[in-house]
């Protein structure tokens, strides 16, 4: 068990106190909370390095390639049905 010592504005302290957020339970919710956030952010942050570092390969398709072969596949499935 750690014990922590906080140094609050005044305004603060009294809002805190007033919301239910200064006992050990609220505390301990709250940096949870945060630390979840930073693992989540932290992990976004190195998705988007490992894009940046990694572009598709150039025969990837496009979405403009997607969309004209579900055309593609559509129109052949109306002709082909009447």
């Amino acid at each position: 068990m750690t014990t922590l010592q906080l140094t609050l504005t005044d305004e603060i302290a009294k809002a805190a106190q007033s919301a239910g957020l200064l006992s050990s339970e609220a505390i301990e919710a709250l940096i949870t909370h945060a630390v979840k956030a930073r693992q989540v952010d932290t992990f976004f942050s190195s998705l988007d390095r490992l894009q940046a570092d990694d572009p598709p390969a150039p025969d990837t398709p496009s979405e403009a390639d997607i969309a004209q072969a579900i055309a593609t596949v559509r129109a052949r499935s109306r002709n082909s049905t009447h």
